[in-house]
């Protein structure tokens, strides 16, 4: 997560309005992603748990 936020800001444009909608549109695109990661790895989790038992 921390080299996805340091790409992130190391290519923030100089332009404030073009900033805004580089940060905006890197939300909206990249949180959706990150969320179902995150629920796919709680799955996995999960199947693993119940194999265990």
């Amino acid at each position: 997560m921390r080299a996805i936020a340091e790409y992130d800001i190391a290519h923030v444009p100089q332009d404030p309005d073009a900033a805004i909608e580089y940060a905006v549109l890197g939300t909206a695109g990249h949180e959706p992603v990150l969320a179902a990661l995150r629920r796919l790895a709680h799955q996995d989790l999960a199947r693993g748990r119940a194999r265990a038992r």
